[in-house]
């Protein structure tokens, strides 16, 4: 199953909403076991579970054998666990959505997230740019480190405004791939600019 964690909702600036999820699992293997795991990957079939259960952060699992019901307990604790984890990452990404970052500095963003050397000719740049001005979620923190974040997201992952074909082949880019990968790196590269700001 996967639920959206009752009061790990919030807004990053008015309109602009993440949550945080935890996703259940039961095993009928014999060793998977049961137990929880808190993402921000929509799970949706065994490929998603697989790609959530590998990604770090809060997890527990409890096997089947004796002890399994005290381990319950634990199970549930770490989800105040998760929530104190999602607030934060949603302080970090509201300080994200209040540092300016123009043109310039996007450009920097996106050669350091993609390592681009100078010179280098890079395809992306100019729909990287469009999405920075004009992309999904750009009006809610026009041009700071957030919507630079958003703007490789988009680039990286978003399924929308596609074909069926190239939707499946950007959700599973976007999910398990090189997507998920470029835009995990997007979020570590805007801490060290706040970092050394």
């Amino acid at each position: 199953f996967t639920a959206t964690l009752r009061g790990a909702q919030t807004d990053i600036v008015p309109g602009d909403t993440v949550k945080r999820r935890i996703v259940g699992y039961l095993g009928h293997d014999g060793k998977t076991g049961c137990g929880a795991k808190f993402t921000n990957i929509r799970v949706v079939c065994q490929n998603t579970l697989t790609a959530a259960l590998g990604e770090s952060g809060a997890h527990s699992s409890i096997t089947h054998k004796n002890g399994a019901n005290q381990n319950f307990d634990a199970l549930i604790n770490s989800i105040d666990v998760a929530r104190q984890d999602f607030v934060t990452e949603c302080d970090l990404m509201r300080e994200f959505s209040r540092a300016s970052m123009g043109r310039d500095g996007f450009r920097d963003f996106v050669d350091e997230v993609y390592n681009i050397d100078e010179g280098q000719v890079f395809r992306k740049r100019q729909a990287l740019e469009r999405a920075f001005d004009w992309g999904y979620g750009s009006q809610f923190a026009p041009h700071s480190i957030w919507s630079g974040i958003n703007a490789i997201t988009q680039i990286e992952t978003s399924t929308r405004e596609t074909t069926e074909a190239k939707g499946r082949a950007q959700f599973a880019r976007g999910t398990f791939g090189l997507g998920a990968q470029i835009s995990k790196r997007a979020f570590q590269v805007a801490a060290n600019i706040l970092v050394d700001a």
